[in-house]
C-alpha cells in the first residue's frame, strides 16, 4: 500500500552530468540582462570562471534545482516529487528514506511529513504518517509484529501474515508503502485485515469500489487509490522480492465501518492463488497512492480496470502510461528563452534476447496527451489522443548496448532520455499542459517489456522521472538565425534544411558553430604488428610461457576515428576509440587495453560526462569494441541547442586485421 503525506504538498531521477570548460565566445552572459537576480548572477560567474555547473542554491525548492552553466545558460531539474525537505532552521536537506531506529520507532532519515513504523510488539502503529498539516493517517496490526529485518528503506516482518507470509513496509519521500508478500502457496483462505487510524480523514469505496480518502470536516477529497492489485514472480529475479511479474489480477479489498472503527480488509481469491500460472512469491498490493498534486504519474492496463500507481510504469502495448508535472515548476519566467526540454526516465527491462538495439529502445516513445483526462476516470479503452509522439534514447541515444548486462540484482536496468523541446515550449507560450503519454512498441514479442520507475520506486529511485530545462536571457541574434537554430533544436541537430542552411550561411559566426550533418568523416591510424611477450596462464616455466607466446602471438593497435564539422568546413570534433589486441591465426588472445577519448574540440563545443566503453566476445576469432561520449553543440547568444552521443563499434580479428568499423551519432 502506498499512503501519501496528503496529507503532503520522488527523488532525483538522474545525477546532474558536470560539463568540461567552453570557451567564452559561447557564453551567453546574464551582464546582458539588468533584471537577473543576483544569486543568479554569482552563479554564472563562478560557473564561467570554474569552467563547470554551479548550483544556484537560492533557487532551491522541495523539487526544482537550478544550476548555472559556463556558457551563460540555466539548467532547471524538475522532480515529480520532493528530491529535499526544510528544516526548521531554514536549511534545506536531502531526500533519504533509509530506515533508522528511534525513540522505540523505525523513521527515515529524512522525507516528507512524520512517518513512523513499528519497531516490533503491539504498542505503536504498524506504520504512522503525519502530514505538516497536521492530519495523520496510520494503520495497525491485529497481532504483536516480529522484530523487523531492515535494508535500506525496507522493514520486512518475516510470517507476520501467517506461515510463510510476510509484512513489508516501505518509506517513500512523501509518505510509505506496504506489502503482503506470500512466499509460498497458502494451504487455505488468505484474508488481511488492517485496522485504520485516522483522526482528520475517511477511509471509504466510493460507487465503482474504488478507495477514496476525504476529510471528516468537510467531505473533501484529498485522495483517491486506483483498484488494488496482486502480482507473480514470474520472471522476476529472487533478489527482488516484490517487483512485479508477468501475471497480476485485481486484489478485492473492502472497507468495513463499525462505528468510529475502520478496517481494510483483503481477501485475495483462491483460484487465483491456486492457478498454476502463478509463480510464488505473490504479492498483495493493498492500496495504490493517493495522489496528491503535484506527484501524478501511473498507467492505464487493458486487463486491469482505472488507473495504477505502483513503483514501476509498466510499458506493454496492453498498457500506457502517463507523467503529469506541476505546470507552475515549468512554467516560463520573464526575461528567458526555453532552449532544450528532455523528460528522463529510467527502469529495468527484457532482455535483448537477440533483438536489434535500435530496435527495442525506439519502441518505447513520449507524447504530448492532447486532451484532458484524471485519475479517477481514465481508462485503457478511453485514454485521451496524443501527439508529438518523441523516440526514447538509451544512455542519450537508441544504443542500448547495456540493456544485456544484468546488474548485480539480476535486472536489466537502463537510462531513458526522451526530447521533448517542442513540447514544452508549447506548454510555456499557452497549451495546455496535460502531461506525457508514454508507451513501447515491443514488435509483436510477448517478452519484450520495459518497467520504468515511477515517483514511488524504491529500486534505483534515482531513475524516477525528472523534466530537465535548459533557459537562456533573451541575447542578440538575428530573428531569422534564431527560427532557424530553432528548427535545429527541434531535430536534435540530425538535420538541417536547405532553407536553413542558406539563412545561417549568410552569419559565417553562427554557421561556424554549427555541425553539418551532410559533413561526416572517418579515419584511422594503424601501428606496426609486434610480438605478444607478456606471459599465458600456464604450469610451464615462465620462459617457456614467454617463448610459446612469442612464437604463436603477436598484438596490434588501431586507433579509429569519426569527425564532425561546421557548416563552413571547419572541424567541431573528432571522437576516437584506440584498441590493442593481441592474436596468433585462429582465435584474439587478449585485448590488453582500450581508450576513448575527443579531440580538436572546437570552443563551440561542450563535453559531457556519461559514455561507456565495452568489449563484446563476438566468437574466439572475433572481438567487437563499444564506445560512446557524450557532447554538446553551442552557439553565441543562442546557447547548447543539440546534444550528440557519438559512438564508435570496433571488430577486430585473429588474423590482426580491423574486420569493421561503424560509427554514427
Amino acid at each position: 500500500m502506498t499512503a501519501l503525506a496528503v496529507l503532503a504538498a520522488g527523488t532525483p531521477a538522474h545525477a546532474a552530468p558536470t560539463p568540461t570548460p567552453s570557451t567564452s565566445h559561447t557564453a551567453v552572459g546574464a551582464e546582458a540582462d539588468s533584471s537577473v537576480d543576483p544569486s543568479v548572477a554569482q552563479a554564472l560567474e563562478q560557473a564561467k570562471a570554474a569552467g563547470k555547473d554551479v548550483e544556484v542554491v537560492a533557487k532551491r525548492t522541495e523539487r526544482i534545482t537550478v544550476w548555472a552553466q559556463p556558457d551563460g545558460n540555466l539548467r532547471r531539474q524538475v522532480g515529480l516529487g520532493p528530491v529535499r525537505t526544510k528544516g526548521a532552521n531554514g536549511a534545506w536537506h536531502a531526500i533519504d528514506a533509509d530506515l533508522v531506529g528511534a525513540d522505540g520507532v523505525l523513521r527515515p532519515r529524512n522525507t516528507k511529513g512524520d512517518l513512523r513504523i513499528s519497531a516490533g510488539g503491539d504498542d505503536k502503529p504498524l506504520a504512522q504518517i503525519t502530514a505538516p498539516s497536521g492530519e495523520v493517517y496510520a494503520l495497525n496490526w491485529p497481532t504483536p509484529l516480529p522484530k523487523p529485518t531492515v535494508k535500506a528503506n525496507v522493514a520486512t516482518f518475516a510470517d507476520a501474515a501467517g506461515p510463510g507470509a510476510d509484512l513489508q513496509v516501505i518509506a517513500l519521500s512523501e509518505g510509505f508503502t506496504h506489502n503482503v508478500i506470500l512466499r509460498e502457496k497458502p494451504k487455505g483462505p488468505v484474508e488481511v485485515r488492517l485496522p485504520v487510524i485516522s483522526p482528520q480523514l475517511k477511509l471509504s469505496e466510493d460507487k465503482s469500489g474504488k478507495l477514496e480518502l476525504r476529510q471528516r470536516s468537510t467531505g473533501k477529497l484529498v485522495g483517491a487509490a486506483s483498484q488494488p492489485e496482486m502480482w507473480d514472480s514470474t520472471g522476476v529475479p529472487p533478489a527482488m522480492p516484490g517487483v512485479r511479474g508477468k501475471h497480476s489480477n485485481d486484489l478485492p479489498v473492502t472497507v468495513e465501518t463499525k462505528g468510529a472503527d475502520t478496517t481494510l480488509v483483503l481477501k485475495p481469491s483462491a483460484s487465483v492463488l491456486n492457478d498454476p500460472k502463478m509463480t510464488y512469491p505473490v504479492t498483495l498490493d493493498p492500496i495504490t497512492t493517493f495522489p496528491t498534486w503535484p506527484i501524478l504519474d501511473g498507467e492505464v492496463n487493458q486487463d486491469l480496470p482505472g488507473f495504477r500507481q505502483k513503483e514501476g510504469i509498466l510499458l506493454i502495448p496492453q498498457s500506457s502510461g502517463y507523467i503529469k508535472f506541476d505546470p507552475e515548476a515549468i512554467a516560463a519566467k520573464p526575461g528567458e528563452r526555453l532552449i532544450t526540454a528532455r523528460l528522463l526516465t529510467g527502469g529495468y527491462t527484457s532482455s535483448l534476447n537477440g533483438t536489434d538495439c535500435d530496435t527495442f529502445t525506439a519502441g518505447i516513445s513520449a507524447a504530448r496527451v492532447s486532451a484532458s483526462w484524471s485519475p479517477q476516470t481514465i481508462t485503457f479503452a478511453t485514454r485521451p489522443p496524443i501527439a508529438d509522439k518523441v523516440k526514447a534514447k538509451a544512455d542519450g541515444r537508441q544504443n542500448c548496448v547495456n540493456l544485456d548486462e544484468v546488474g548485480s540484482d539480476g535486472m536489466y536496468w537502463q537510462s531513458f532520455t526522451f526530447p521533448v523541446t517542442k513540447i514544452v515550449n508549447g506548454w510555456r507560450t499557452g497549451s495546455a499542459n496535460n502531461g506525457f503519454a508514454l508507451n513501447f512498441d515491443n514488435g509483436g514479442s510477448t517478452s519484450r517489456y520495459v518497467v520504468l520507475n515511477s515517483s514511488r520506486a524504491v529500486q534505483k529511485p534515482e531513475l524516477s522521472p525528472s523534466l530537465e530545462l535548459t533557459v537562456a536571457p533573451e541575447g542578440e541574434i538575428p530573428a531569422d538565425a534564431r527560427a532557424a537554430l530553432d528548427r535545429i533544436r527541434d531535430a536534435e541537430g540530425e538535420t538541417i534544411s536547405d532553407a536553413d542552411r542558406a539563412t545561417l550561411l549568410k552569419y559565417p559566426e553562427i554557421a561556424a558553430a554549427i555541425i553539418d550533418p551532410k559533413k561526416d568523416a572517418v579515419g584511422f591510424e594503424d601501428e606496426p604488428e609486434t610480438i605478444d611477450t607478456e606471459p599465458t596462464t600456464s604450469s610451464a616455466p615462465a620462459g617457456a610461457q614467454m617463448l610459446a607466446a612469442a612464437a604463436t602471438s603477436k598484438c596490434r593497435v588501431t586507433n579509429r576515428w569519426q569527425t564532425k564539422h561546421s557548416l563552413l568546413g571547419e572541424i567541431l570534433y573528432k571522437y576516437h576509440t584506440r584498441v590493442q589486441w593481441c592474436y596468433n591465426g585462429t582465435k584474439v588472445t587478449k585485448i590488453p587495453s582500450t581508450n576513448h577519448y575527443f579531440d580538436t574540440v572546437s570552443g563551440v563545443m561542450r563535453q559531457e560526462s556519461g559514455g561507456f566503453l565495452k568489449i563484446y566476445n563476438v566468437s574466439a576469432a572475433t572481438k567487437e569494441v563499444h564506445s560512446q561520449r557524450i557532447i554538446s553543440n553551442c552557439a553565441g547568444y543562442y546557447g547548447c541547442f543539440a546534444t550528440q552521443y557519438p559512438w564508435n563499434r570496433v571488430k577486430v580479428n585473429a588474423k590482426g586485421t580491423v574486420t569493421s568499423f561503424t560509427s554514427g551519432r
